[in-house]
């Protein structure tokens, strides 16, 4: 479990996919970018939400499906929760708590 927390990029993902009951690739993507660039999803340039996307296909998505946490289908990029282990959803919250707390403390 820890391990599928330690990637900020996974950490922002499964804060996405905890508000949804699914989602697709790009979407994550567009909203992933938003969140590193401190703006709103709708201001994120393609070409930056493409290069979150392939990190999230080649290498964090991966990663979540290893550990059972995330279903994805590669052919619709189209993903979900999987029945997360024991805990998993009270460290996701804890983690988006502290990280929201860093985020109020650098303002």
């Amino acid at each position: 479990m820890f391990d599928s927390l330690r990637g900020q990029r996974r950490r922002h993902l499964l804060y996405y996919l905890e508000e949804r009951d699914s989602t697709r690739i790009e979407d994550a993507a567009r909203f992933i970018a938003a969140r590193e660039r401190d703006c709103d999803p709708a201001d994120v340039p393609a070409d930056v939400a493409e290069r979150v996307r392939v990190t999230l296909y080649h290498v964090h998505l991966p990663k979540l499906a290893e550990n059972n946490i995330v279903e994805y289908d590669r052919r619709s990029g189209a993903m979900q929760f999987q029945d997360p282990p024991d805990g998993m959803s009270d460290l996701i919250d804890l983690c988006y708590s502290i990280e929201q707390g860093d985020e109020q403390r650098s303002e």
